[in-house]
């Protein structure tokens, strides 16, 4: 599940290794897949974030997603929800499960890496 090329160089943008860059690295994979994209910054991916925390970084990293580039934007509504949409319009909205709440850190890491992704999302 989990590139290790790809994933250092999250890890690397984010300046660690943690369960929230997991969930914005396993999104955005989920995501490149649902719209039948390839997981680059040179897809033309645009994403709508929930959250303004460490999932970003990863969409950052993957999808080239910035604000600056009008790529990337916010609906800091409180929940970790992306919605993805590729060139063409076709989008998704995948929203994180309660899969693993009440785990301590490190075995969320763990399963964040492990889980099948429509586990770990709700997609619509």
């Amino acid at each position: 599940m989990i590139n290790n090329e790809l994933w250092k160089k999250c890890a690397e943008f984010h300046g660690h290794e943690c369960p929230g860059l997991a969930i914005g690295y396993r999104a955005s994979l989920y995501a490149a897949e649902l719209l039948g994209v390839e997981p680059s910054p040179e897809s033309g991916v645009k994403c709508v974030a929930g959250t303004d925390k460490c999932p970003v970084d990863a969409v950052r990293v993957i999808f080239g997603c910035t604000e600056q580039n009008g790529r990337l934007s916010f609906d800091l509504a409180g929940e970790i929800v992306f919605t993805f949409t590729a060139p063409g319009g076709k989008s998704v909205r995948l929203e994180l499960t309660d899969l693993g709440h009440d785990l301590p850190k490190a075995e969320k890491f763990t399963l964040f890496h492990e889980a099948p992704a429509q586990d770990m999302f709700k997609v619509s």
